[in-house]
């Protein structure tokens, strides 16, 4: 049976006029600061995000979503996010989508005390939307992201990888239409070398300032611009290509750190 894991990462937010040009730039290179990373191949994914209507997963910092890729569908719980330092620690735990899957969130859930529906596929278990909103559950995000991946190598595990670098472009759809965020992700795998992982942070904010450390999710990001642009409906500091403003992630920070 799968058990949570633990995920630990850092983020960096691309604060820049041209955050697609610095996204390139990162995606080029074959080492920083003498540490090596290695191609992987770049993938494509859409999360969507559910929650019951008056957002009792959001108030427990849970996250919970359905995840396609190019091999199938994911079924995602997320915990509650803890600081540590750059890094961002929180529990995970994700499982090929199926009725099973399905009811073993659904028993954490209720763990949690958010008192859902059992599932009920009806015939359609692919039907993510249909099989969720049986359990009482509706959509809260909607967003796709395309990754270029690269694995951070060498120290104590030699060659092998320790972390992966992900460079994001993230499409959330927001009041029909499309706004992009930009960020680089760097996720510790299984040896726990945080150093690197830290000495790699350090470096790519020195070689791109217009970097900045970023403790919060593409979730809470995603709702924190979703809120914003709401209430002013696409101010001036949303380009006309869904282009964020350096000014705007300053409101969008402010935002994040009310809720905290």
């Amino acid at each position: 049976m799968t058990e949570p894991l633990s995920e630990v990462e850092a983020k960096l937010v691309i604060q820049s006029d041209s955050p697609h040009e610095i996204a390139d730039e990162i995606a080029s290179i074959g080492s920083l600061g003498g540490i090596a990373l290695r191609t992987v191949e770049p993938v494509t994914v859409r999360d969507v995000y559910f929650d019951t209507p008056d957002r009792q997963l959001e108030s427990r910092g849970l996250a919970l979503r359905v995840r396609t890729i190019e091999t199938g569908r994911l079924l995602t719980l997320k915990g509650r996010e803890v600081k540590l330092g750059s890094l961002v620690q929180r529990e995970e735990l994700e499982l090929d989508w199926s009725v099973d899957a399905l009811a073993r969130i659904h028993q954490r859930l209720a763990a949690q005390g958010i008192d859902l529906a059992a599932p009920n596929p009806q015939g359609s278990e692919t039907d993510a939307n249909g099989v969720m909103a049986t359990m009482g559950l509706v959509q809260s995000q909607d967003r796709s992201t395309s990754r270029r991946r690269r694995h951070v190598v060498g120290g104590a595990g030699g060659d092998a990888s320790v972390a992966e670098l992900a460079i994001d472009q993230v499409t959330f759809s927001i009041g029909g239409r499309q706004v992009f965020h930009y960020e680089v992700e760097v996720e510790l795998e299984a040896s726990n070398d945080v150093k690197r992982v830290e000495d790699l942070i350090v470096s790519l904010r020195e070689r791109w300032p217009t970097l900045k450390v970023w403790h919060y999710s593409k979730y809470a990001t995603g709702e924190a611009i979703r809120v914003l642009l709401e209430q002013e409906s696409f101010p001036h500091e949303v380009g006309p290509g869904g282009k964020l403003s350096t000014e705007f992630y300053e409101r969008v920070e402010s935002w994040l750190r009310q809720r905290a």
